[in-house]
């Protein structure tokens, strides 16, 4: 099973990224990260999450 990113978190990728990404039985979770914002490098979560 594979967590996938989504660098961006605009209404394409909500509405039809993520449904396209959520069919194939392989990807478990998506997330969306807002690059707008400076802090998303300093989020514990990302890491934890992503880097198992």
């Amino acid at each position: 099973m594979s967590n996938v990113i989504h660098f961006g978190a605009g209404n394409i990728g909500r509405w039809f990224i993520a449904p396209i990404l959520l069919k194939n039985k392989q990807i478990k979770e998506v997330k969306f990260l807002d690059v707008n914002k400076k802090s998303w490098l300093k989020k514990s979560w990302l890491k934890s999450w992503f880097f198992k």
